[in-house]
């Protein structure tokens, strides 16, 4: 009993600690082996529309000692006051180096929570146990542009329910710095009417038409697309491109992005290139 009380002081100090965030949880399990919390970043990294990181914290009921070498899974749903609902593109759920039972994740939120928009719902399920949490999640601030969106005729489905867009989500990765003039980028396609994500890089697997990804190119200008600079995919999703010119410190500045995938071209509007359609704008103040 001693023990138990003892994690469950320790997992309030960390909640309290990390800001709280999490407006409800619960367990599916009838006799759960771990205890999880959710402790979302504070400050410049609280919740916020686009990329977001935050930690899990698991242990053991039986004793209240970290629980690692875990492979717990996370899944979002955004239950809009319009009725409808939709996932959101998730990174990765990696064992913390730093703090045993902690593990780090990566989200990249499409839109705030709170009234008039709806409520996020995160399911976290470590070895059949699920537990399920509302994280609060902020807009987006300022003049930063945190996501943009591509897509062309090979991401227009028409079936018996309507046209779907899946459209490509491209994700600021990152502060850019006028020392180190790199944009980060991930990327991500919407499936399933934007109820499925999958990370976009050369070698995914997308759903029909688009299918495996074997030609994949993203470029940038920070010129007004005079010169553009090629990127580099790093997999799963994430790309960056070096070498951007005329970047000041504090100073903001438009970053074009344009995309190729499987030799199409993709566009703000899914049609044929033509101006201004033929890339995404990022607006960005470098540090």
């Amino acid at each position: 009993m001693k023990r138990n009380i003892l994690a469950a002081c320790f997992i309030l100090m960390a909640l309290i600690a990390a800001g709280c965030g999490s407006s409800s949880s619960s367990s599916t399990s009838s006799t759960p082996v771990y205890t999880v919390a959710y402790v979302p970043g504070t400050g410049m990294n609280a919740p916020v529309q686009g990329k977001t990181t935050f930690q899990l914290m698991i242990t053991k009921q039986s004793d209240g000692s970290a629980a690692t070498g875990l492979t717990p899974t996370v899944s979002l749903l955004m239950h809009m006051e319009n009725g409808m609902n939709h996932a959101t593109p998730i990174d990765s759920v990696k064992e913390s180096m730093a703090t045993p039972g902690a593990y780090d994740c990566s989200v990249y939120y499409l839109m705030a929570s709170g009234p008039g928009m709806g409520t996020w719902e995160m399911k976290v399920t470590v070895a059949g146990e699920t537990t399920t949490f509302n994280p609060d999640v902020a807009m987006a601030m300022g003049t930063e542009t945190v996501k943009a969106t591509l897509y062309g005729p090979d991401d227009i489905v028409s079936g018996m329910s309507g046209t779907s867009y899946n459209k490509y989500y491209l994700f600021r990765d990152g502060m850019i710095s006028a020392a180190m003039p790199s944009l980060k980028l991930f990327i991500s396609h919407s499936e399933s009417s934007l109820m499925e994500f999958k990370s976009a890089s050369a070698g995914s697997v997308m759903s029909s038409p688009t299918g495996t990804i074997t030609q994949m190119s993203v470029e940038a200008s920070s010129d007004g697309g005079t010169t553009w600079i090629s990127g580099t995919d790093n997999a799963n999703g994430h790309w960056s491109v070096p070498g951007l010119t005329g970047l000041v410190s504090g100073q903001s500045t438009t970053i074009l992005v344009k995309m190729s995938v499987n030799s199409q071209d993709k566009t703000t509007d899914g049609k044929t290139p033509s101006g201004t359609n033929e890339y995404a704008s990022f607006s960005v103040t470098p540090q």
